[in-house]
């Protein structure tokens, strides 16, 4: 199911045996809960697909691409055989091993390129690219990574509870920090042939970092369509951040209130609800790149493993210690502990240097 979230064509039939139903309903916890959420996810992507889908029919650009199609004279991108670009800002590698025993995690090869940071699109945990990690995983995550700059439209979580595929009213925008981004999210009816015509609303999102500093602008069409609404509010996520000094709202030009949380690295800003057709504006001073909380991940992942709970301990105060992380993988190793808790350990110490 995983798999088909991040897949053209999402769906779970397979079979008219009446024993081997794939509805979530016929799996115990903490399957079900699992599929629920990817299955919702996969709604909650719609605005994203949906512009994929134009891409498609415009430029032609498959959703799912072997990575040597952007990446032709890099040797990395003929040896992942199991990892694809999905749309124009995601990279998927699925796990197709089992869980690993000792740490309840499985894993997979995942080559990030040499062309920026990425992120772990579920986590937020920041990656430095142009290596090839094996990346460690919860039966509730999976490795999909975005590069920074990347700009992922999708509904809120409110809309993806409800059936139907009308061109939602709330938008939630993931922004992730680092780098320059641009995204054009494109929307039509949904149902008839008028986009042979043209029949679309498109709306350009853009980010502009400058350290210290950062802006992120909506602008939609200026003309609405019958198949649109009148009114629709963003939630701004920003990820990878600290809380910054000030913020400056604009809507159509106007000075406007918003909400702001910064928790473990993401910003999230409800802005007010405005005509389809209106112009935003984000304006941050004193912007931050937040350092990945390794420590606390790290911790997380031995809570969670089939070891000595001594062992555990060792670990951990070898994590404390002030000094690089190589050393610590050096001294870890020698406790003669498994090599996947060791390999697990290291991804997360060495994800990124910023």
């Amino acid at each position: 199911l995983q798999l088909g979230v991040f897949s053209p064509i999402c769906r779970l039939h397979s079979t008219c045996n009446l024993f081997n139903g794939k509805e979530p309903w016929n799996y115990k916890e903490p399957f079900r809960s699992v599929m629920v959420d990817y299955l919702r996810l996969r709604h909650r992507l719609l605005p994203y697909l949906n512009t994929m889908n134009w891409c498609c029919h415009l430029e032609n650009q498959m959703l799912v691409r072997p990575m040597y199609y952007a990446y032709p004279e890099d040797d990395e991108a003929y040896e992942c055989h199991n990892q694809y670009l999905f749309g124009s800002d995601m990279i998927v590698s699925p796990i197709v091993s089992p869980e690993d025993g000792d740490t309840k995690l499985a894993c997979a090869k995942v080559w990030l390129p040499e062309d920026g940071m990425y992120y772990d699109f579920f986590s937020g945990m920041r990656y430095d690219g142009g290596r090839t990690i094996t990346a460690y995983r919860t039966l509730e995550d999976m490795p999909v990574f975005v590069k920074s700059g990347a700009i992922i439209p999708m509904t809120t979580a409110d809309e993806a509870t409800h059936n139907g595929c009308d061109n939602p009213e709330s938008i939630e925008l993931s922004v992730f920090a680092g780098s320059d981004g641009f995204f054009e999210m494109i929307e039509d009816d949904g149902f008839s042939d008028d986009y042979e015509q043209g029949a679309r609303f498109c709306t350009q999102f853009a980010l502009h970092w400058n350290d210290g500093n950062a802006s992120v602008t909506i602008a939609p069409d200026k003309t609405g369509q019958s198949f649109m609404p009148q009114t629709r509010r963003y939630t701004l996520r920003m990820v990878g951040v600290q809380k910054p000094d000030a913020l400056t709202v604009l809507v159509g030009g106007k000075l406007v209130d918003a909400s702001m949380i910064c928790a473990d690295g993401t910003l999230r800003i409800e802005l007010p609800a405005a005509s389809i057709t209106s112009s935003i504006e984000v304006l941050f001073d004193g912007l931050e790149l937040k350092p990945n909380d390794v420590r606390a991940k790290a911790f997380k992942l031995l809570a969670d493993m089939q070891i000595g709970f001594e062992v555990k301990q060792k670990i951990y105060h070898s994590i404390c210690k002030d000094r690089p992380f190589w050393q610590t993988i050096t001294e870890i190793q020698s406790m003669e502990i498994p090599e996947h808790v060791v390999k697990a350990l290291s991804e997360c110490l060495l994800a990124s240097d910023t």
